[in-house]
């Protein structure tokens, strides 16, 4: 990322950092996409808000369900997904 900075770079990394545990640099480098790119922005959205939830605050789930209601009402890939996490 330090020599390509390109949506598909900062996504990955993302991820990484979610399976890792990384909520911290999960949640800036998904936010990185969805705020400066449009590539991958539904997925984006999607493991933005798994990492918000995990991060357990006020803050970060308030964000994580703006997150899911945009990809619930929408019609995304990941709207069945985000209205089954929305009702639990």
């Amino acid at each position: 990322m330090k020599t390509e900075k390109t949506a598909a770079n900062y996504f990955y990394a993302g991820i990484s950092n979610l399976e890792i545990g990384d909520h911290t640099s999960a949640t800036k480098n998904l936010n990185t996409v969805t705020n400066n790119y449009e590539d991958l922005l539904e997925q984006s959205q999607w493991y933005l808000a798994l990492s918000l939830l995990k991060e357990n605050s006020e803050t970060s789930k308030e964000e994580a369900l703006s997150s899911l209601v945009d990809l619930a009402l929408g019609e995304s890939s990941y709207k069945s997904n985000a209205e089954a996490v929305l009702a639990k």
